[in-house]
């Protein structure tokens, strides 16, 4: 009888949110740990000068103090569910990231070189936004193949030997040819294994999607994270 597959930690991640919300300190930390790099890849390209750099640990800060204080802004989320907590949080973010701007500028109020430091760029607005959802999108696929690699290990050699084909072909980019020839296998049957690998991550991937956007359209984020980490290998 085979073991049964690892299931997700949380129905949705709503789960750990009203846990967090309601001032569980495990699931703070376990919220702290998801969506830390999210925040520090938006303060980081927003805040690209060398006088802003030390700010992105106290902005990273901020942004979870604005979230876990009493009547803070998980507490009000926990019970609206927005339809993409993905949007919800970086909007915290950017928030937070004004605040922190409009504060310094007054700090240090006729100083050009830090007014310029701290003054927003209309110019390059999409640039944090865009660096908050790619780091979003390897989040996701972090995670997917977490749960693939758990999934393969209670289903035997040949199911692991698709986790290996997928991480030759995608992280090093060996062509299948090559494969074949490491595998000591036809070419016809590892592009056929290629596949299948193909399918079973697309369906991880999913299950991940579906956990952290449960109100979200899939097709929707599907689309973003096609965009994001680049067309789907031929």
């Amino acid at each position: 009888m085979s073991s049964p597959e690892p299931a997700l930690p949380d129905s949705t991640c709503w789960s750990v949110i009203h846990r967090a919300a309601h001032g569980a300190s495990d699931d703070r930390s376990e919220f702290a740990r998801r969506y830390e790099g999210l925040i520090r890849a938006y303060l980081s390209a927003r805040w690209q000068h060398p006088l802003r750099r030390p700010d992105i640990d106290d902005g990273v800060q901020e942004v979870f103090v604005e979230c876990f204080k009493e009547g803070g802004v998980l507490a009000r989320t926990a019970s609206s569910h927005p339809e993409s907590f993905r949007g919800f949080l970086k909007s915290v973010t950017r928030n937070v990231a004004l605040r922190f701007e409009t504060a310094r500028a007054r700090a240090h109020e006729g100083q050009a070189e830090h007014s310029n430091a701290f003054a927003d760029h209309p110019a390059r607005q999409d640039t944090p936004s865009r660096s908050f959802d790619r780091a979003w999108a390897h989040m996701l696929l972090d995670e997917a193949v977490q749960r693939q690699q758990a999934r393969e290990r209670t289903k035997g050699d040949r199911q692991q030997r698709r986790s290996e084909l997928l991480r030759l072909r995608f992280a090093e980019g060996l062509p299948i040819r090559e494969i074949a020839r490491r595998f000591g296998e036809d070419v016809d049957w590892v592009h056929h294994e290629y596949a299948r690998a193909r399918r079973d991550f697309r369906a991880a991937l999913l299950e991940v999607l579906q956990h952290h956007l449960p109100n979200a359209d899939a097709a929707q984020e599907w689309n973003l994270l096609a965009e994001l980490l680049g067309p789907p290998e031929p």
